[in-house]
């Protein structure tokens, strides 16, 4: 059994690519990436995403963003979990900020 809550949960874990030399980047890009697919899918603004006029599948640009689209689109992910990462993803980049790691 999983330890996390829900297999989408686990999903965007695995998807997180962290690199532990720039915090900060590896923050701003998890978030884009899954603030931009859930946009995509939904047309929901979260994580204080403002979308630039055209976003399109285009504008994710990286793999990640496009393998998250497509586990939101087969239902894998859900609100519930997109949620979930961003109270840890706001938290974790309060603490970049804190530790002056932040650009």
């Amino acid at each position: 059994m999983s330890k996390f809550k829900s297999a989408g949960i686990e999903f965007i874990r695995n998807e997180m690519g962290w690199d532990s030399g720039d915090p900060w980047g590896s923050v701003q890009g998890v978030s884009f990436d899954l603030a931009g697919a859930w946009y995509l899918k939904t047309g929901e603004k979260i994580m204080g995403f403002r979308p630039s006029p055209g976003y399109d599948l285009w504008s994710l640009g990286f793999d990640r963003g496009l393998r998250l689209l497509e586990a939101m689109v087969s239902g894998l992910i859900e609100k519930n979990d997109v949620y979930y990462w961003d109270a840890i993803l706001d938290r974790t980049s309060d603490l970049v900020i804190k530790a002056g790691r932040d650009y």
